[in-house]
């Protein structure tokens, strides 16, 4: 230090003061983790690691458990998982991996390349298998992007391989015949390219007669879509936006965000200009100019230029929008200061005729984003003591400050035929037969680096770096699975103008694939002119889910418009008091025994030579107080009610359950346990809140918080109870001895009930039959005619126009 210059020291007391505060923050955030009795993603790992390390009795069991190892997607590991795996398969190294260095894309979340360039090293008699057959996409195509990845040499296990000698090719080789479309196409402006690329979609649809699902836009980053969404909108094509993030800037979600903020506060004029202009009351722009001027005038808000309408001559028709609108706010304010947040949300999105409107074929996106905002809604409700609107508003708000946009899930798999817009990070292990990838432009993609937010000294970091530009080499490899995911067609787009200071030049990997000049690199093209187009319309329809539910099927045949926006579309529905019960009795008693069951079981120092003790069962004080935690406070019809629940019905169940299982203490197996069963070709799945060891195998459990049917069982109570001994024979492996119904109010036991293997064949063959029903009108989407053969019921679909 004495040697170093004094702006060399200066800088060097700065970084070991930033990470004094880095390793002190990590350990404030390490320890409220361990007050609170939670693990995160990284210590799930972490701490495994370390039991196995310290602790090599446990690592002994599982040695003996698991024979074999097989890890798929080896490149994706980071360094941890790697450690884990060394260590699991000790002493007889019977470890295979797959993987493809040139498909390691999540350096971003950790992903080491390191450990598949490193394995041969670490697993010297290891022995290699190349997969070089493929079936996807044509060879030139193939072609093409081994020509690309070549330029990662030498960081790449075919190169560091050969040099050991060894002979490798990871040359794709092709089985279709014929020629792949690789294309670059050069457009004026982003918004001629976004057009230009839906004009060649619906040009390749109709000449080859192929589906909307063979068709994707892979975009770098979420951002870059907007244009591509926009076009696929004007266009009336069907689309689906795959991505992880952007939840809160679709256009539906913010127009339902603007109304609750509207609630929450009606002097925010701009959440209310929105709601002006957005269905159902799209005020004209003669009103709206009113209103307008009205509230600049005389500095007023918007909302009471609003209850001033008739006096500044708004039309007869905007008058009337704007009646009913005050009306609905006069409402949902009034259920908001009673009900929570998502009780409000589903209220609203009744009466503004949302879900009227999401019947069209090409809303089936909207429908899922809306039920991905209700679940955001429901998540803070279940982490927030505040369940107001007023208190989710307030969350929301530290959330947009932030700079979050709101998850969405992956959903490339299911949901409509549709086309795909997706970033190719999701893209990975998808593909299509026409792939578009867009903006390729210098700075878009490869896109710039980015520090990491909280930097580790290199001499922190255990795994091997690659020498070289490790950012470039990522972005080549993710180049690279966007060029692998087309079939048929590849087309390489970008714009000269995306409405910056500047022009945009092209992409270096478009110069490395040898699509643009080195004249090109450093001078913009000339502009290209894109011909308007007529666009076609296609319905969407829905892909048959993976799996059934005992729900699900008796809903179908309940009313198959409730499984279609339920089960497809996956709309909010509302709760009841009953539900609401139900959940919370159930909640209870599953913590309630699972505490039992660890008193029961083997404790960590019974497994080091500590003497065990005769457990005593959790006390009924223990069981309610579980009762008030996991209390749901939603759905009730008014606070009469809520209180019957919660001070009479739940005290009075919970006191039978305990006289019950003190009298009789259960030996609980198995706790709201899911299970997969076949039926035919079709999935089936569930859960079954209690298995109890017993003589000779398992009884089964269903607890019912209603009242016990005066005729006894019907067919469908007795059809669950098979679909359980199945599910507990085929999927748990346990011989089912005993199943029944445990009704807490009276507290009475429905009779023993064991199938024989007759009525279990003969319930398979009745749930394939109506499965296969339920699938047959999916692939038809004929719901409206299955409904007029399903029994008559008040329908709340065909109330709300939905048939």
């Amino acid at each position: 230090k004495q040697d170093l210059p004094a702006g060399e020291v200066d800088m060097e007391e700065s970084e070991v003061a930033r990470l004094s505060e880095v390793a002190e923050a990590y350990t404030i955030y390490q320890n409220l983790l361990h007050e609170a009795g939670v693990l995160d993603f990284g210590d799930l790992i972490n701490y495994t690691l370390k039991l196995f390390q310290e602790r090599p009795r446990v690592l002994g069991y599982y040695h003996q458990q698991f024979k074999y190892i097989l890890v798929d997607e080896f490149q994706d590991t980071n360094y941890a998982q790697y450690e884990l795996l060394k260590i699991l398969a000790q002493p007889a190294n019977n470890i295979t991996v797959v993987g493809d260095d040139d498909q390691s894309i999540y350096k971003f979340r950790g992903a080491s390349i390191s450990n598949i360039l490193e394995f041969k090293h670490d697993y010297p008699q290891a022995r290699e298998v190349f997969l070089t057959t493929n079936y996807r996409s044509y060879q030139n195509i193939l072609d093409s992007a081994y020509e690309f990845i070549q330029l990662n040499n030498p960081n790449r296990l075919e190169v560091k391989l050969a040099g050991k000698g060894r002979s490798l090719s990871k040359k794709l080789i092709g089985q279709r015949q014929g020629q792949g479309i690789v294309e670059h196409v050069l457009y004026n402006n982003v918004q001629d390219e976004a057009r230009g690329v839906v004009e060649k979609i619906i040009e390749l649809q109709k000449k080859n007669k192929v589906d909307w699902n063979d068709f994707a836009i892979l975009v770098r980053a979420n951002s870059q879509a907007a244009p591509f969404l926009q076009a696929l909108r004007q266009a009336q094509l069907p689309h689906t936006y795959v991505a992880n993030r952007g939840l809160y800037q679709e256009e539906i979600v913010i127009s339902l965000i603007s109304y609750l903020k509207l609630l929450d506060n009606y002097h925010e004029s701009g959440a209310l200009y929105r709601v002006l202009t957005d269905e159902p009351f799209s005020l004209g722009q003669d009103d709206l100019a009113k209103l307008s001027y009205q509230a600049n005038k005389h500095t007023i808000s918007l909302y009471e230029a609003l209850k001033q309408a008739t006096t500044i001559g708004v039309s007869t028709a905007g008058f009337t929008q704007i009646n009913k609108l005050l009306e609905l706010i006069e409402k949902h304010t009034a259920v908001a200061r009673q009900h929570s947040a998502a009780e409000l949300y589903v209220m609203i999105v009744n009466d503004l005729g949302i879900n009227e409107r999401l019947q069209h074929p090409a809303a089936v996106r909207d429908a899922q984003f809306l039920t991905a905002f209700y679940q955001r809604v429901q998540r803070y409700e279940t982490d927030s003591s505040d369940r107001t609107l007023a208190g989710f508003m307030r969350y929301l708000a530290l959330e947009l400050e932030s700079g979050e946009e709101g998850e969405l899930p992956p959903d490339t798999e299911e949901g409509p035929e549709t086309v795909k817009v997706v970033t190719v990070h999701s893209a990975k292990g998808l593909e299509w037969r026409y792939v578009f990838m867009v903006q390729l432009v210098d700075k878009r993609f490869p896109s710039v680096e980015r520090r990491e937010a909280i930097e580790l000294p290199i001499e922190l970091i255990k795994e091997t770096l690659p020498e070289g530009d490790i950012h470039l080499q990522e972005e080549r490899r993710l180049f690279y699975v966007g060029l692998t995911r087309a079939r048929d067609g590849l087309f390489l787009t970008r714009a000269h103008d995306y409405f910056g200071k500047t022009t945009k030049r092209p992409s270096r990997f478009l110069f490395e694939m040898g699509m643009v000049s080195e004249a090109e690199m450093s001078a913009p093209a000339g502009k290209l002119k894109v011909v308007p187009q007529l666009i076609a319309k296609s319905p969407a329809s829905f892909n048959v889910p993976d799996s059934f539910s005992f729900s699900s099927v008796s809903a179908f045949k309940k009313c198959p418009l409730e499984f279609k926006y339920r089960y497809l579309l996956k709309l909010p529905a509302p709760g009841s008091a009953s539900l609401s019960f139900g959940s919370t009795i159930h909640k209870t008693l599953e913590i309630y025994l699972r505490r039992w069951q660890q008193r029961l079981g083997i404790t960590q120092g019974d497994l080091f030579g500590s003497k065990s003790h005769k457990p005593q069962l959790p006390s009924l004080a223990e069981l309610k107080q579980i009762f008030g935690e996991s209390w749901i406070d939603e759905w009730y019809e008014s606070v009469e009610q809520k209180k019957d629940y919660r001070e009479k019905r739940g005290p009075e169940q919970l006191d039978n359950f305990f006289k019950e299982i003190s009298q009789h203490p259960p030996r609980p197996k198995y706790l709201e346990s899911f299970f997969k069963i076949g039926f035919g070709p079709y999935k089936f799945v569930g859960k079954i809140d209690r298995m109890d060891e017993v003589s000779g195998g398992v009884e089964i459990i269903d607890y019912k918080t209603g009242a016990e049917p005066a005729k006894g069982l019907e067919k469908v109570d007795r059809d669950q109870l098979i679909i359980y001994q199945i599910a507990a024979e085929e999927f748990f492996r346990q011989q089912a001895v005993s199943a029944r119904y445990w009704y807490l109010q009276p507290n009475s036991f429905s009779p023993d009930f064991v199938a024989d293997q007759k009525q279990q064949a003969v319930l398979k063959v009745e749930y394939q039959e109506k499965i296969a029903i339920i699938v047959k009108t999916i692939e038809n989407n004929a719901f409206v005619v299955a409904h007029e053969d399903a029994p008559k019921h008040d329908c709340h679909y065909v109330k709300l126009g939905l048939a």
